[in-house]
């Protein structure tokens, strides 16, 4: 029985499979499959072959040779047409999974002219497109996003918590985060003796 969501660990593996077979091959076209699916034509110099990368938006992606188009002669949707603008002609530079969240971030170029398209594959999901610094251009579903936010979710995985905050306020951060720990500890320390001095005086 097919799986009907990727798993973290899924996530994990699609990506590597995707970056060994598509890595530096470059965006030919791009396709509206149904209303949540993209199909990104993929090619390599010297190569006669074309891959195709599907993209499912809260479910899947992968390599395929099944051509998922409804409607080949139909005209793109308006997030279809912003990734041909975007992408078309650049490489697939990076292909990697985003911590635990289930996303998996595609990045497209090098250098400002940079684009990542990341693909949510949790609860409805999402094809989110950003620039080099993570801004959002385009987006499937823009109830809780909006078009020149901070994808928020990226900015989370690949900035570490140094280039987040001043040097004395990761002091801070740490400290708290250290006092929290150890307040936690000794809170489970004191739930525990308190439960077996319950039990001890029942036993009488």
């Amino acid at each position: 029985m097919p799986k009907a969501r990727f798993t973290v660990s899924d996530v994990a593996a699609m990506a590597r499979e995707v970056r060994e077979r598509c890595g530096d091959w470059r965006v030919n076209q791009i396709y509206d499959g149904d209303a949540r699916t993209f199909v990104l034509k993929l090619q390599q110099s010297g190569i006669p072959e074309k891959r195709l990368l599907l993209l499912e938006s809260g479910t899947k992606f992968l390599v395929t040779k099944f051509d998922a188009r409804e409607d080949p002669q139909a005209m793109p949707s308006p997030l279809c047409s912003k990734l041909r603008s975007s992408l078309k002609g650049k490489r697939l530079t990076d292909v990697k999974a985003l911590g635990r969240d289930r996303v998996v971030s595609l990045r497209f170029g090098a250098g400002p002219g940079t684009f990542n398209l990341f693909l949510e594959l949790y609860a409805a999901g999402n094809v989110v497109l950003c620039d080099a610094s993570y801004v959002v251009v385009a987006a499937l579903r823009t109830d809780s996003l909006k078009v020149g936010d901070s994808y928020t979710v990226a900015v989370r995985a690949v900035a570490p918590p140094s280039e987040l905050l001043p040097a004395d306020g990761l002091q801070k951060f740490l400290e708290e985060a250290l006092r929290t720990r150890v307040q936690r500890s000794e809170a489970a320390a004191l739930a525990q003796q308190t439960k077996k001095k319950k039990k001890r005086r029942g036993a009488w």
